[in-house]
């Protein structure tokens, strides 16, 4: 019975290292996928500056096609002056000229608005181009290291499981899917020792009797709260 205990430890030993090596792995490609997400969101703000600047410059030409307009009509007005003879006719089609001008003026301040807004849109434009290229710049850098990085976990995953079925293979069959079932559904802790006369997994007192023939023990011991495999300590 020692001598599957002293198996089962250091499988349990080997299952602590892949515990360890699993949460790296895991980690590993969500710093991956957080430089592809950080290349994406400036993507995404470089796409939304260069949207504004379209509408802006959408917004300038039917500002400026306005005007053209008006000064079109203006300059027919105009001509239409020179064969008006009645003073009030006159001064009627005057008005509307100036009330063309008037209009222009409104439309120029608007269009030098736009003009400001584009100016601050360029800026913007040129940051989030910045940003883009230190972002791509960043997952190229990482990303290969990243990716090799994970393969060497995952060999080193491997190895470490091979190494384990190879002691698996020297404890009875009963006792190996015990310790596979527990390694399952006790948070990967199947094996525990006892520390300060309780159980190291659950923190379950271990009666005085349980501690005696945890020093020579003949049969498997578990714990009786949580059902691990009780130890005395993890020195083979």
């Amino acid at each position: 019975m020692k001598l599957e205990l002293s198996f089962l430890i250091k499988m349990q030993k080997i299952d602590d290292k892949i515990t360890e090596l699993e949460i790296v792995k895991e980690k590993l490609p969500k710093q991956l996928e957080q430089l592809v997400q950080n290349v994406k969101k400036t993507q995404d703000l470089l796409a939304a500056v260069d949207k504004k600047l379209e509408i802006n410059a959408l917004q300038q030409k039917t500002k400026e096609s306005e005007i053209k307009a008006n000064n079109e009509i203006k300059l027919k007005y105009s001509h239409q002056l020179e064969g008006i003879k009645n003073n009030k006719e006159y001064k009627a089609l005057n008005s509307q000229i100036c009330n063309l001008t008037d209009k222009n003026a409104l439309i120029e301040t608007d269009i030098l608005k736009f003009l400001d807004e584009e100016t601050t849109l360029k800026k913007q434009k040129t940051e989030a181009l910045t940003l883009n290229k230190k972002a791509n710049e960043n997952l190229k850098a990482n990303e290969d290291v990243l990716k090799k990085e994970i393969e060497k976990v995952n060999k080193e995953i491997d190895k470490l499981k091979e190494n384990r079925l190879s002691f698996a293979k020297q404890v009875s069959e009963p006792n190996v899917k015990k310790y596979i079932q527990l390694i399952k559904n006790k948070n990967r802790k199947a094996v525990v020792f006892s520390h300060n006369s309780a159980c190291s997994g659950c923190g379950f007192h271990i009666r005085p009797q349980i501690l005696i023939e945890l020093n020579n023990p003949v049969k498997m011991i578990y714990c009786e709260n949580c059902g691990r495999i009780l130890v005395k300590s993890f020195e083979e």
